[in-house]
């Protein structure tokens, strides 16, 4: 079983990828409550693209516009049509500032 969760950024923003750049970003995570731990194989993180910014002088890896995440599950973590529930957190950011760190719950059914 596979699930897809798409992000879509406003025009001018950008998220850090996974893995982060620098150990002082904060990278997009997926995360999962405990009981689907067990069923869960891998998340896929797409490539990032790498863009320079004023604050680092290296290049930061980082998701723009849409990106998609894809979870693969060894067994179906919810077979009596119950729901999966997990996090996205995640940092927004522009050339200049960062929103404060955030999070986003999301079920969906298996």
């Amino acid at each position: 079983a596979q699930l897809v969760l798409t992000g879509r950024l406003a025009e001018g923003f950008h998220v850090q990828a996974n893995p982060a750049s620098e150990k002082f970003l904060i990278p997009v995570v997926v995360a999962f409550e405990r009981e689907d731990l067990a069923h869960l194989a891998n998340v896929r993180y797409p490539d990032a693209l790498e863009k320079r910014f004023g604050f680092s002088p290296k290049a930061l890896r980082v998701y723009e516009g849409e990106f998609v995440i894809r979870v693969s599950f060894k067994s179906l973590p919810a077979p009596d049509g119950g729901r999966l529930k997990g996090i996205l957190r995640y940092q927004a950011c522009t050339d200049a500032a960062c929103l404060p760190p955030a999070q986003e719950q999301f079920s969906a059914s298996m």
